[in-house]
C-alpha cells in the first residue's frame, strides 16, 4: 500500500511517474508516490502545459523525449518573403505548401517551376495548374520524373515566439520538483507545511507567485553538468524554506519554494538529464552540489523585471548560439562522409579537403552546388 503525495490517498497499485516529464528526456519513474488518476489528470493539463511551453526549444535543440519519441513539429509559420513552413525537430525547415513560380517566355509559353517539401505535394501542384490553365497539355508522369531532390536556404525569416510562464506551466515545473522531494524524503513530503505547493499542483488553489521567482542572474548554474544544455533540479533547506532552481535545457532557469515553514533535517537532493542522451551516464539521480550555488529564492524577483529580462535574453541567446553550433558540426561531420563515400572511403587526401572546404564554404554563402555530387537533401 502507498499513498499518493498529492491526495494523500492510498492506493495498491500505479503506473511510473517520471521524475522529471518525459519529453524532457528524463527517464526516472517512481510507481510509489502518485496515483493513476492523478497522473491522468496531470498529464492533460499540466504537464501539456509545460510541454507546450517549452516546445519551441525542444523543436530547436531536436532532443527525444525519454522513450525516444522525436521532439514537437512547429507547424504553419510564415516567412517574411510568403512561404509558409513546418519546422521539423531541430529546427529542419519544410515547405508547408508547395510554392509556384510562373515565367513567360518569348514564343509565349509559360514556364511553371514548383518547389514542393514532400513528393505528397506534388499532386496539389498539378490540380494548381489545372486550375490556373483549364487548356494546359500535362505530362503528369514526365514532371514527375524529371523532379529532383535539392537543398536551398529560405530568403526570408521566421519568427518564433517563446513564452515561458502561466500557472498551469509552473504547476507542471513544481510538480516535478516536488515529485523529486516525494521520491527522496518521502515522509516530509506528508507534512501539512507543503499543503500550499500540493493544493496548487494539484488544483491550482493560489496563484504561482507564491512559489516563483524570476532569475536576475546570466550566470551558468555552477552544478555538475552532463552536456551542453542539461535539465536539472536542485532542492536544499535553508531555516524554514525548502527552495530550489529548475533547469531546461541548460539556460532556461526558474526559482522556487516549496514551504517557508519547513522545520526539520536538512534537505538537500538533486537530478540532472542530458536530453541529447550524449553523455555517459546521461542522468545522475544523486548529483553533488553545493548549496551556496543555488540561487536564494528570496533574493531572486518578483515580476519578470528589467533585470530578470535582460538575463533572460543572455540565456536564450546562448541556446541559439548552442543550436548553431551544433548544426554546423553535424553539417562538417555530414559534408565529410560525404566526400569520403564518393571517393570510395580512401585516405582522406588534400583534394578531398578541398572539396570539403568549398562545399562548407558554398553552404555559409548560400551557393548552389557545384556540378557533381550526390543530392542534395529537401531537409537541410
Amino acid at each position: 500500500m502507498f499513498r499518493c503525495i498529492y491526495s494523500l490517498q492510498d492506493f495498491e497499485v500505479a503506473d511510473g511517474e517520471h521524475i522529471l516529464q518525459n519529453f524532457l528526456g528524463a527517464r526516472w519513474t517512481s510507481h510509489e508516490i502518485v496515483s493513476n488518476e492523478l497522473q491522468a489528470e496531470f498529464g492533460a493539463a499540466i504537464d501539456s502545459a509545460l510541454e507546450e511551453g517549452l516546445k519551441p526549444i525542444r523543436n530547436l535543440m531536436g532532443t527525444l523525449g525519454g522513450r525516444g519519441d522525436p521532439g514537437p513539429l512547429l507547424r504553419n509559420l510564415p516567412v517574411t518573403t510568403g512561404e509558409v513552413l513546418d519546422l521539423q525537430p531541430g529546427a529542419k525547415p519544410r515547405l508547408r505548401e508547395p510554392v509556384i513560380r510562373e515565367q513567360s517566355l518569348q514564343d509565349g509559353r509559360i514556364q511553371v517551376n514548383a518547389q514542393l517539401g514532400t513528393q505528397k505535394q506534388l499532386n496539389w501542384v498539378f490540380a494548381q495548374i489545372r486550375e490556373r490553365y483549364p487548356n494546359a497539355q500535362i505530362d503528369e508522369a514526365q514532371a514527375a520524373s524529371s523532379a529532383r531532390t535539392a537543398g536551398r536556404f529560405i530568403d526570408g525569416y521566421v519568427t518564433l515566439s517563446v513564452d515561458f510562464g502561466g500557472d498551469d506551466y509552473f504547476r507542471g515545473m513544481l510538480k516535478a520538483c516536488f515529485n523529486l522531494l516525494g521520491v527522496n524524503y518521502r515522509e516530509v513530503a506528508f507534512q501539512p507545511c507543503f499543503d500550499a505547493v500540493r493544493g496548487f499542483i494539484k488544483d491550482g488553489v493560489g496563484g504561482s507567485g507564491r512559489f516563483i521567482r524570476w532569475i536576475v542572474s546570466s550566470n551558468r548554474l555552477e552544478a555538475p553538468q552532463l552536456g551542453p544544455a542539461d535539465q536539472a533540479i536542485l532542492i536544499v533547506s535553508r531555516e524554514k524554506s525548502v527552495e530550489g532552481v529548475v533547469q531546461f535545457f541548460g539556460d532556461i532557469v526558474h526559482s522556487f519554494q516549496l514551504t517557508d515553514a519547513y522545520d526539520g533535517p536538512p534537505l538537500k537532493c538533486g537530478y540532472i538529464v542530458d536530453p541529447f542522451r550524449e553523455a555517459q551516464p546521461a542522468e545522475d539521480r544523486n548529483p553533488s552540489f553545493e548549496p551556496q550555488n543555488i540561487p536564494e529564492f528570496s533574493k531572486q524577483a518578483l515580476t519578470n523585471n528589467a533585470s530578470a529580462m535582460a538575463a533572460f535574453q543572455e540565456r536564450l541567446q546562448r541556446i541559439v548560439a548552442l543550436y548553431y553550433d551544433r548544426s554546423l558540426k553535424k553539417i562538417t561531420e555530414a559534408t565529410v562522409r560525404e566526400v569520403l563515400q564518393e571517393h570510395g572511403g580512401a585516405v582522406f587526401t588534400e583534394q578531398m579537403a578541398n572539396e570539403v572546404a568549398e562545399r562548407l564554404a558554398r553552404q555559409a554563402l548560400r551557393l548552389p552546388r557545384s556540378m557533381g555530387g550526390a543530392p542534395e537533401s529537401d531537409d537541410d
